[in-house]
């Protein structure tokens, strides 16, 4: 989830908007690919940056706020024995890691609904 906004109901010059533009919230997502398996010592998915398009632009999509169900912990993965670089903050390390691992033991809804 990158951001949630909402369409105007006015354009500029007071203009009324088309009436097929939707009235509530919206939401961008980037989205990732999912592994075929959960890993076998931790029992979590591993999700990938998905690459950009040809054109340069990472697939994403426009969805209604109301179809997202649940947020989930992505905890990046580097390999064994490597640490986190130290510019990796909570602010920027989805923009700067490429893989992390799917957290379903967060929560036991997340187990449900993940595993």
């Amino acid at each position: 989830l990158r951001v949630i906004f909402k369409l105007p109901e006015v354009l500029k010059h007071f203009e009324p908007v088309p009436k097929t533009w939707p009235t509530h919230h919206l939401a961008y997502v980037k989205w990732y690919k999912l592994s075929n398996r959960p890993g076998t010592n931790h029992n979590m998915y591993v999700v990938f940056k998905s690459a950009p398009l040809a054109n340069g632009v990472v697939p994403g999509e426009i969805v209604p706020l109301t179809a997202i169900r649940q947020s989930c912990q992505l905890i990046p993965l580097t390999g064994p024995n490597i640490s986190w670089p130290p510019t990796w903050k909570s602010h920027n390390v989805l923009d700067l890691s490429h893989c992390f691992l799917l957290n379903n033991w967060s929560s036991k809804f997340a187990y449900q609904t993940i595993w």
